[in-house]
């Protein structure tokens, strides 16, 4: 049997504030979790994922890691690469010095090289 266009539903992308949002209305048992479904416009599969990692949802929202409109959680492979960059860029820029493109990448490469990361391009720069 062929399915309609009005069978077929369209993926939605949640936010972290919607599933805290989600997950809270969820612990209330106010409403049954189908009537939220509708209402959130997502699947009753989707609500039971969310509610699967509920501990890491909330911890990461609570913990402020990522923005809240923020949809992914996914973290970068080298985050003290990243971290390392971010202080010495904080560092440059008390210091006012000019930073560029170029400057930024021969930092990567070197922060790289030295926490042993093995440094790609990744886009034009």
């Amino acid at each position: 049997m062929a399915s309609t266009a009005k069978d077929v539903r369209k993926r939605k992308c949640i936010s972290h504030e919607q599933k805290v949002a989600i997950i809270e209305e969820v612990e209330r048992k106010a409403k049954l979790q189908s009537k939220i479904c509708k209402e959130q416009g997502i699947a009753l599969g989707s609500l039971y994922t969310i509610l699967k990692h509920k501990d890491k949802i909330l911890s990461v929202y609570r913990q402020g890691l990522f923005s809240q409109d923020r949809k992914k959680m996914r973290r970068s492979d080298t985050d003290d690469v990243d971290r390392a960059l971010y202080t010495w860029f904080k560092g440059a820029r008390v210091k006012h010095v000019p930073l560029a493109g170029p400057i930024i990448v021969v930092k990567v490469k070197d922060f790289a090289e030295r926490l042993h990361w093995k440094y790609r391009m990744v886009g034009p720069l």
